[in-house]
């Protein structure tokens, strides 16, 4: 274990690369990996 120091931006950056891995790693046909399609007004 190593002893880290916590901040506001320490914490934002964490949460922010964590949910890129969940991006990275979601499966094909996830919701995570479907295109979206934005509609037009």
């Amino acid at each position: 274990m190593r002893e880290v120091y916590l901040t506001d931006a320490n914490f934002q950056n964490f949460i922010h690369m964590l949910r890129v891995v969940e991006g990275l790693s979601a499966g094909l046909n996830t919701v995570l990996s479907r295109p979206v399609t934005l509609k037009e007004n």
